[in-house]
């Protein structure tokens, strides 16, 4: 019997950032713009963030079921709807696919690249979410 050697890996729980190729974390999310406009204020923050963590769950449910039923004009207006919320945390990786999604949906064009975007889209929320509960602890 030979001798079997046993690797293990480490587990990595979500905690809203990736670890890199290089080994270091990835967060998604910049609030140097949502710092910026704030002008100081905590408060403005804390709701920023609190009102991307309460609704753009909602916002992804309804673009899953848009996407399911291909109903393309309320999935582009809920792709519309969280495009501020993208803008003022800072998820620069999918800036540039918020507007070609909703331009594909309202042209009913590219339909083949939605599922993708909308994956993208939902991934990358769903894991700035536990970075945004940890800034809103930080601001406690």
């Amino acid at each position: 019997m030979q001798n079997q050697h046993i690797i293990k890996k480490p587990v990595y729980f979500n905690s809203g950032m990736n670890k890199r190729q290089d080994g270091h974390m990835h967060k998604h999310t910049d609030l140097a713009y949502l710092r910026e406009i704030a002008n100081g204020s905590n408060v403005f923050i804390e709701q920023m963030l609190n009102l991307f963590i309460e609704q753009v769950p909602h916002s992804l449910m309804r673009i899953d079921t848009a996407l399911h039923n291909k109903d393309w004009q309320t999935l582009r207006a809920t792709v519309h709807k969280i495009k501020p919320s993208i803008s003022f945390i800072g998820l620069h990786e999918i800036k540039d696919i918020i507007p070609q999604l909703e331009k594909d949906a309202a042209e009913h064009s590219n339909l083949e690249d939605i599922p993708a975007m909308v994956a993208k889209i939902k991934k990358v929320c769903n894991e700035a979410i536990p970075e945004l509960k940890e800034e809103l602890e930080k601001l406690k």
